[in-house]
């Protein structure tokens, strides 16, 4: 599916959607779902000689949780497109007139983002190829703000669509000013923890997927659910087969909201009989996406508890935009932000600056996906702990379509690319 605007005399773009399926590695299993394949969406933006690429991750639907597929994706560009294509003939006619709105693109964005492109050059006749193709991308910004504004769906199923057309949106910006992402944002590169995942499945897959993740990272992130014997199992037959100093405080556990509060401190007592809470950074997401006041008052002393040893509770699918993280501050030391779930990279710093507020500690995390997902959120590392986003490693190289991106040290520290916008390309 493909729609082709013309912004200023001689100056064409298009946007184009195909669905992006792709192969797993091995079966990806969580506590709410297990997958093979993943359908997911790829967007494309050609303007003028400039490309931009963007993936939404889609798993499984989960009500209130994950709220967009193939098709969700599907009409939220024919909805964009719609206003993009009204938009365009805008600029086209009288770019002067549009100056308000595509100036308007980064209000909501703390200001300390994006700041060489908050300013918005008048266009001129003798305006350069790249000051058209930046106002043609601050309109195809503007488009998507008005496009979401006037979703008559769930606004939940527009984000991860939302998410994707921003990513190509900033990719073929980066290209036209020859800068990655993180440093347009306005963030220096560092070396953050990258962690690997090794989803839930039987206990010699999972032995087997932790070998291959050892290829590039000692950060493991361990799915778990709600069976305590068979966590423990799984804990025990993990940790038999390390050296506990060399991955002390590497390991992250992934519970995906299958725990009560009781668990959650049964849990605690085996690592501290064990002696494995020294390998344990973090667990995220043993309570419910949905807590009633009661249950939300249970997990206060689960956070101080699992806090006492040293051991951070980090929330996930209970955090989608900035509005989710206030209630979260009392049962969690911090949140896993992603675009999908945010809405894109504006939205995701709106949150962060939120976790910040609340003295909340910041995790960044993809879905599954091919190299190109994996890339976008790793700009925002510079603002993160740690993060996975090892969504490229989980999917079978043949299902890839491209290459590049982040590279990660001998000890799994993520080091971001200095390629422009994603820094990813297409495989040939």
């Amino acid at each position: 599916m493909k729609q082709q605007f013309e912004f200023f005399p001689g100056l064409a773009g298009s946007f184009e959607l195909q669905p992006y399926p792709l192969k797993l590695r091995s079966a990806f299993g969580t506590s709410h779902s297990s997958t093979s394949v993943r359908h997911n969406v790829l967007f494309t933006l050609r303007l003028a000689e400039f490309e931009g690429v963007g993936e939404a991750g889609l798993p499984p639907k989960k009500p209130g949780v994950y709220e967009a597929d193939v098709e969700d994706c599907t009409a939220a560009f024919e909805h964009f497109t719609a206003e993009l294509a009204a938009q365009a003939g805008r600029c086209l006619r009288d770019p002067d007139s549009q100056r308000a709105d595509v100036s308007a693109v980064f209000a909501d964005t703390p200001a300390v983002y994006f700041p060489h492109l908050r300013q918005c050059a008048k266009i001129e006749e003798d305006s350069s190829l790249e000051q058209k193709c930046e106002y043609s991308l601050r309109v195809c910004l503007a488009a998507l703000d008005s496009s979401q504004r006037a979703w008559p769906g769930s606004p939940a199923a527009f984000r991860a669509p939302k998410s994707a057309l921003e990513s190509a949106i900033f990719d073929c910006w980066g290209k036209v000013t020859s800068a990655p992402l993180y440093q347009m944002v306005g963030l220096v590169g560092r070396l953050v923890p990258f962690y690997c995942t090794v989803s839930l499945n039987a206990i010699p897959d999972m032995i087997r997927v932790a070998e291959f993740n050892e290829q590039y990272s000692k950060y493991s992130k361990i799915k778990l659910g709600p069976d305590m014997t068979q966590n423990k199992s799984i804990l025990k037959a993990l940790a038999a087969r390390v050296d506990h100093e060399s991955v002390r405080k590497s390991w992250s556990i992934d519970a995906n909201a299958a725990w009560t509060a009781e668990l959650a401190l049964q849990f605690l007592s085996f690592l501290q009989e064990q002696k494995l809470g020294e390998l344990i950074f973090m667990v995220e997401q043993p309570f419910p996406v949905h807590l009633s006041a009661a249950e939300q008052v249970a997990w206060i002393p689960v956070k101080k508890a699992y806090g006492d040893e040293g051991i951070f509770i980090f929330a996930d699918e209970s955090v989608r935009t900035k509005s989710d993280i206030p209630t979260l501050a009392g049962i969690a030391h911090g949140v896993n932000i992603k675009l999908e779930k945010a809405g894109g990279f504006r939205d995701a710093l709106q949150a962060i600056a939120a976790a910040t507020a609340e003295h909340m500690q910041v995790w960044l995390g993809v879905m599954v996906g091919s190299t190109l997902n994996s890339n976008c959120i790793a700009h925002l590392t510079p603002l993160a702990v740690a993060g996975d986003m090892d969504g490229a490693l989980l999917t079978d190289p043949s299902s890839d379509l491209f290459g590049g991106g982040f590279t990660s040290t001998k000890d799994g520290q993520l080091s971001l690319a200095s390629a422009p916008g994603l820094g990813v390309w297409r495989k040939e």
